[in-house]
């Protein structure tokens, strides 16, 4: 074979490969693409319990360029950002629209406000772990999340201190209440969003109609101005048996 034939036929070559690299490439309207990006960042984080990826191995699992990422974000700090916000909307978003369908009294919002935390977790475990996971390696990741969680806690904090107008719940530091009052729920929510929940927790779960429920109402009954009787309490808290 000539020179001439053997660089056609490796021109050839080049060209068939390149045009296989284009088809294997799949194509998104703009919109689209931005989208599949966040849902396939989400689900990375939720499998490997943070943000354990980088851009480039979002493209690849998208197969599209390198570039068409970058086009939309201009750099992983702005993915998070843009995941974390919409993480903090859509949790809001369950727990107005849970309070919307309990009653008007405050102990009833303040029960239905701890209960959509759960439920979330469980709902959206990427968007979970994105927002109160501590393994985001990034200062600027961090400071946004915790500008973010700083609204959040503010709807507890004010939903506690309607409860204590009411009289429902005792007086005292509303943020302190608030601590303890995510404490229990927080720790079954990161098994839950890590898909890793111990056989010996799991077990308290079987029986109850609604798990998430049943935390929110154990969670907030030593703060009661009336509590349940030690009897009444061992029922609910043993509801399941």
């Amino acid at each position: 074979m000539s020179k001439d034939m053997q660089k056609g036929s490796d021109h050839v070559a080049a060209s068939q490969r390149s045009s296989k690299k284009t088809e294997d490439r799949k194509t998104y309207h703009y919109a689209q693409l931005k989208e599949a990006l966040i849902e396939t960042a989400l689900r990375l984080t939720a499998e490997r319990d943070g943000p354990v990826f980088s851009l480039r191995e979002l493209a690849t699992a998208l197969g599209v360029s390198h570039t068409a990422v970058y086009r939309h974000f201009a750099d992983k700090d702005a993915l998070l950002e843009e995941m974390t916000q919409m993480g903090f909307a859509e949790m809001a978003a369950a727990q107005v629209a849970a309070q919307s369908k309990a009653g008007p009294a405050p102990l009833m919002q303040l029960r239905a406000l701890c209960a959509a935390y759960i439920r979330f977790a469980v709902d959206y475990p990427g968007y979970f772990t994105l927002m109160f996971n501590s393994r985001l390696g990034s200062p600027v990741a961090s400071s946004a999340r915790d500008s973010h969680n700083s609204g959040a806690l503010k709807v507890l904090i004010d939903a506690i201190r309607a409860c204590q107008v009411s009289k429902d719940i005792v007086d005292g530091d509303p943020e302190r209440l608030a601590a303890y009052l995510v404490l229990a729920p927080h720790g079954m929510c990161s098994y839950i969003a890590s898909g890793h929940i111990p056989g010996f927790i799991a077990r308290q779960q079987e029986g109850l109609n609604d798990a998430a429920d049943w935390m929110a109402q154990v969670g907030i009954d030593p703060f009661l101005i009336q509590r349940r009787s030690p009897d009444a309490f061992a029922q609910l808290f043993f509801s399941n048996d």
